[in-house]
């Protein structure tokens, strides 16, 4: 491992994990966010009476599930190519 004038670079490997975590939860965030706002846009309108939302709640899941589960192989995708980036390095 080489030490450089900052410290060890363990701690600089360290910061680059937690990092990389960090930027991975906020792309997911934003994914997840995104799913749910464009699938609550174009399935449910405000102007929808509750017995209406009921009546299309089977809809709604067959659209709103399939993108969730998208997102959950894009996280997994994601922090496959983040763990290998991070213990190449």
């Amino acid at each position: 491992m080489k030490v450089n004038k900052y410290g060890s670079g363990r701690l600089n490997n360290l910061m680059k994990k937690y990092i990389g975590l960090f930027v991975l939860f906020f792309l997911v965030s934003i994914i997840n966010i995104t799913v749910f706002t464009l699938s609550y846009n174009s399935l449910v309108t405000p102007y929808l009476t509750e017995p209406q939302r009921v009546l299309n709640a089977n809809g709604i899941l067959m659209v709103v599930f399939p993108a969730y589960i998208l997102s959950a192989l894009l996280t997994v995708f994601l922090s496959v190519v983040l763990t290998k980036k991070l213990h190449r390095h």
